[in-house]
């Protein structure tokens, strides 16, 4: 299954929609490896949805 995220990305510094595959584990940006993931708004929505599934 996938959903989409959307939030703030300072990576890119703007909006960012982000697919994350919940049977893959994975997402579709730097996500966990991001050097700013403790603090994304998008990396707390995605680590929620893969703690959910």
């Amino acid at each position: 299954m996938e959903e989409f995220v959307t939030g703030y990305c300072r990576v890119l510094d703007s909006a960012r929609t982000v697919l994350v595959d919940l049977d893959e584990h994975c997402a579709d940006c730097d996500y966990p490896a991001c050097p700013y993931a403790g603090e994304c708004p998008v990396a707390e929505k995605i680590t929620h949805l893969l703690q959910e599934s």
